[in-house]
């Protein structure tokens, strides 16, 4: 199961009957899914235009998301260094 169908059935979302405005989601089975959890700002496309719908998750955005889905905002003075986060 994909993160976004994940996501759909946890928030008990329902599709909003719209497309994602995504140049590569045109026609992919998941497109309404898409345009419902980018809609509700829990995920979000890339800069050129692109969702990437079959592209793996990295690390830090699976961080991103778990925090938009759980309210978490950003712990002010903490610094945590990882071998491959560069920040």
């Amino acid at each position: 199961m994909s993160c976004k169908n994940s996501i759909y059935r946890w928030k008990n979302l329902s599709e909003n009957g719209q497309a994602a405005v995504y140049s590569d989601t045109k026609g992919n089975h998941a497109d309404s899914i898409i345009a419902t959890v980018t809609g509700q700002g829990f995920m979000k496309g890339y800069e050129d235009g692109t969702f990437r719908p079959n592209q793996i998750l990295t690390r830090a955005e699976a961080v991103v998301l778990f925090n938009r889905l759980t309210g978490r905002t950003p712990v002010k003075g903490l610094s945590l260094h990882l071998g491959d986060n560069p920040f």
